[in-house]
């Protein structure tokens, strides 16, 4: 019979010890490390995890995050499982979510999936808390840390096969990506239904790629450069070598400025960069990080691929972060590019969604959750995208 915590392969260390790992890293992607349980919740079980992953280059690394266990009993197959990507928190270790906050606070809906029957992970991703910087936004280093994950819940707190992905903002941005990747990556994984909220998305498409870097949030786009060169390295750009140098987007100013990116988490880097003009942080004419010159950065665009399971969009009409203008000519491309169901959904909030109105996305993600658990054919919005 399954036990939770049988696949373990080591005791926790105490305190931040906890995010330092072993070397060499044992066991296979997936494998938790070591884990230490943390006060149960009301409807189940969490643990605090340390799991084995794989970098964008294919190295082996090891991922913090929680695993929650459903108070009822486990079916024969196992429970079903939501696997979670937080939003943008920031590039320091300080910023993961299992150093900052609680499940509850980060895990939207984490009581009501466990009440549900549903066991649930969620990834710190690769860099927070544990070595190295954190790879924002760069589609492998994501993906993988979410399928992990997932992997990580089968084995060490008996989730079964079947995976709904679920992510916010950034978040959203790597559960499409994983369910892109999962075929290739993570193959014995069923992923059943995707679900994006808020999700950065948005492609390079000119305006909305300038408005951003002219707006109050360009402090993502500092991020998300300093991420690309930890994933891809280089601080020469040579075409054709395959390295991500900062001065292909930043100028010598903005590398200057942000030399102490990891020593505040997203509030603040939103803040010490929204007034700053964006021509004195960004190269003239520059995309974003993630389709530069050197590095071929479609593994981090989702839309490019059919993913494994369809899809659900949940948007705010009023997001000021990702614009919903973005988010239907993605939708719209995408449709167009590949043979998969994706249904949009509007809501009047701004970028955060506040899921636990019954009325709102909750009456929404729940039955469409339930149907694809059940096999059941998922609706779509391709040929009728819905405007807010």
């Amino acid at each position: 019979d399954f036990e939770v915590g049988d696949p373990l392969i080591s005791p926790a260390p105490a305190g931040l010890d906890f995010y330092q790992p072993p070397s060499p890293l044992p066991g296979r992607n997936g494998d938790v490390i070591w884990a230490r349980q943390l006060a149960s919740v009301t409807n189940g079980r969490i643990w605090q995890v340390l799991y084995r992953s794989q970098s964008t280059s294919g190295d082996p690394v090891a991922v913090s995050g929680w695993l929650g266990v459903p108070n009822s009993a486990r079916p024969a197959g196992g429970f079903p499982l939501l696997a979670f990507g937080h939003g943008t928190t920031g590039l320091g270790d300080q910023c993961a979510p299992t150093r900052r906050s609680n499940p509850t606070e980060t895990v939207a809906l984490l009581e009501d999936f466990l009440k549900r029957g549903y066991a649930v992970a969620a990834t710190d991703y690769e860099g927070l808390g544990t070595p190295g910087l954190h790879q924002y936004l760069v589609g492998p280093s994501q993906s993988h840390s979410l399928l992990d994950s997932a992997r990580a819940a089968q084995r060490f707190a008996g989730a079964g096969s079947q995976v709904i992905l679920f992510g916010h903002s950034q978040g959203g941005h790597a559960v499409i990506l994983a369910n892109e990747t999962a075929p290739a990556y993570a193959p014995e994984l069923e992923i059943v239904g995707t679900i994006g909220s808020g999700s950065g998305v948005i492609d390079d498409s000119g305006d909305i790629l300038t408005a951003l870097k002219l707006s109050y949030y360009k402090g993502y786009a500092v991020m998300a450069a300093w991420a690309q060169r930890a994933a891809y390295g280089g601080d020469t750009p040579l075409p054709g070598d395959g390295v991500a140098p900062l001065s292909l987007w930043l100028t010598e100013y903005g590398i200057q400025l942000s030399q102490d990116i990891e020593s505040g988490c997203v509030r603040e880097i939103i803040s010490d960069y929204s007034n700053i003009a964006g021509n004195l942080l960004f190269v003239p004419g520059a995309p974003l990080p993630k389709n530069g010159v050197d590095v071929d950065y479609a593994e981090s665009t989702p839309g490019l691929r059919n993913g494994a399971s369809p899809l659900l969009m949940i948007h705010g009409r009023y997001d000021d972060q990702i614009p919903p203008a973005g988010i239907i000519l993605w939708v719209e491309k995408t449709c167009d590019k590949i043979d998969m169901a994706i249904q949009l959904e509007w809501f009047d909030t701004g970028h955060r969604v506040p899921y636990e109105d019954p009325q709102g996305a909750a009456a929404v993600m729940f039955p469409w959750i339930d149907a694809r658990f059940a096999g059941t054919p998922a609706p779509s919005s391709c040929g009728n995208v819905p405007r807010p």
